[in-house]
């Protein structure tokens, strides 16, 4: 059974060889994160604009 955690890649160590992965949802959300905690570290987020 393949389950959409797995092909969209939720889990990079899971890799049977069964599975085909459609991208790699992991990689991209560290890669946010990452980029979240920049922005804030660097005083640019939040902005005038992400306020009330």
């Amino acid at each position: 059974v393949l389950v959409f955690h797995d092909m969209l890649g939720f889990s990079p160590d899971f890799n049977p060889k069964f599975l085909k992965r459609y991208m790699d949802f992991h990689g991209q959300a560290l890669g946010a994160l990452k980029q979240y905690k920049e922005e804030v570290e660097q005083g640019k987020f939040p902005g005038e604009e992400h306020s009330y």
